[in-house]
């Protein structure tokens, strides 16, 4: 089935000068590139695409992490694009996942609950500093490329 998806290209991925491999990865799966800009998100665009986690302990930092610099924002379709994306995102947050802390299932509970000791760490490694998001439906995908590409 064809479907359409919209991803941001965080601002990690920008600092470390990924965006270009990341859109050739894209482009190497056989999905389309429909629309592209690079831009500074605001607290309205955050709100909307982060619709699902805003109430979440992390929250807060993830929003400044995002304004902390430009993102790139694309929307892909293809067949499949939806499943297609997930995976590459996977793939390429193993390949360029930068030094890891292990945790322990004490240490991830404190983490959802907002009480580990060093939480702010661990909302920025574990949810924002993590080179890219892909909206989880094609629905909220297409509510968000109309606010994002003004179509």
């Amino acid at each position: 089935m064809k479907n359409k998806v919209l991803i941001i290209l965080k601002p990690d991925c920008l600092k470390r000068e990924l965006e270009n491999e990341f859109i050739s990865s894209i482009i190497a799966t056989g999905l389309f590139i429909d629309s592209m800009k690079t831009m500074n998100l605001d607290d309205y665009l955050l709100n909307i695409v982060y619709q699902d986690v805003i109430q979440e302990c992390f929250y807060e930092d993830l929003s400044i992490f995002m304004k902390s610099g430009p993102c790139v924002i694309l929307l892909i379709s293809g067949v499949d694009a939806i499943a297609i994306i997930n995976k590459l995102k996977h793939e390429l947050r193993v390949k360029y996942r930068e030094s890891w802390i292990d945790l322990t299932n004490y240490d991830l509970k404190l983490w959802q609950t907002g009480c580990h000791p060093n939480q702010r760490t661990l909302n920025i490694k574990l949810v924002a500093a993590n080179l890219i998001h892909v909206c989880d439906s094609e629905e909220l995908s297409m509510r968000c490329a109309k606010l994002l590409f003004n179509t």
